[in-house]
């Protein structure tokens, strides 16, 4: 009888340690697990000049893709698995991108504008956005580094797109301007045709 009241007592002992340590291993697998979401936000400026208002050219197509295929990417992607949104005017996008394991991912990030509109001038800078996941605890850290190609750092991904007009509009002054310069035009001219008049009678003397 005590024999078996110590068997009995020992195998609960080793019950208890055995969920305890598969508890314990639950535990480890979904802290390893839990992942964690990275945002990268782009974002997008146009400065108008001259006080004219900018129009359809402000409206600015993007690109974003893996340099891995088997990175995690955002949804939505086109068929060769990159990443098109278009920002119109003073706008900007957040991507979001889910990591469920430590390591180190990379992407890139460019305009990608193909139609020239006048007096528009666009910013074409290609950055390259790495993404550090980490082990932390009871779950996973990322961190975003966003360089471009001189390996500059920057704290965020901005374009600054402008519209820019060569010709001012005319004002009063303006139109003050243009009648002096012709003024000094018309006595230019009169004073030339006289040099020139008075070299034909010097010539024929």
């Amino acid at each position: 009888m005590n024999n078996m009241r110590k068997t009995c007592a020992k195998l609960g002992v080793t019950l208890l340690l055995l969920a305890c340590l598969l508890a314990a291993m639950t535990g480890s697998a979904f802290a390893a697990t839990a992942g964690v979401t990275a945002t990268i936000e782009v974002k997008q400026v146009f400065q108008v000049q001259n006080g004219y208002t900018a129009g359809a050219g402000q409206e600015c197509p993007y690109k974003f893709w893996s340099l891995d295929p088997a990175n995690p990417m955002p949804s939505g992607l086109n068929a060769n698995g990159e990443l098109e949104f278009t920002l119109d005017g003073n706008a900007s996008k957040t991507i979001s991108i889910d990591f469920t394991h430590a390591g180190e991912y990379h992407y890139m990030v460019k305009s990608a504008v193909v139609k020239a509109y006048e007096n528009y001038y666009y910013d074409e800078s290609v950055y390259s956005v790495d993404v550090y996941v980490e082990n932390a605890g009871e779950g996973l850290k990322a961190s975003v580094v966003v360089t471009d190609k001189s390996g500059a750092k920057y704290g965020e991904i901005c374009y600054n797109h402008f519209y820019w007009v060569h010709s001012v509009p005319k004002t009063r002054d303006d139109n003050s301007a243009a009648l002096w310069f012709g003024v000094a035009a018309l006595c230019l001219s009169a004073s030339a045709a006289a040099a020139f008049t008075l070299c034909r009678r010097k010539k024929n003397y």
